[in-house]
């Protein structure tokens, strides 16, 4: 298994209705387990008739081999973009920005990878 650090940013697997959660883990991982505590912070999606976003924060446990890597800036830009075609997404996404900045796990490097996205994505 890949090691993450607690606080960055990380993608779930694709495997159902291809859809893409953005999550972080929450503590160190005790020694043996095959998974972790997590929060999600973001999950897109695609029941056939387009896509539904949640930028919501929810807590779980994850068995590493369900964690496909870490986010990438397209990632999270398609978070935001799948956003933006809601009504409110200016409201919707400055919420969500301000629930990040808040969070005391995630790293600060992620924090502003992601305000800066969401930043340029409402100019």
């Amino acid at each position: 298994m890949e090691q993450y650090k607690v606080g960055e940013l990380l993608i779930r697997d694709k495997s159902e209705n291809n859809a893409l959660t953005l999550l972080y883990i929450d503590a160190e991982p005790e020694p043996g387990k095959q998974g972790a505590y997590y929060t999600q912070i973001a999950h897109v999606e695609d029941y056939g008739e387009g896509k539904e976003v949640y930028l919501e924060f929810e807590s779980g446990s994850i068995p590493f081999k369900f964690i496909a890597g870490r986010a990438t800036d397209e990632d999270i830009k398609e978070v935001v973009e799948e956003t933006l075609k809601s009504d409110n997404a200016k409201e919707i996404l400055n919420q969500w920005k301000e629930k990040i900045e808040e969070d005391k796990i995630l790293l600060e490097t992620e924090k502003q990878r992601i305000v800066h996205i969401v930043n340029n994505s409402l100019i």
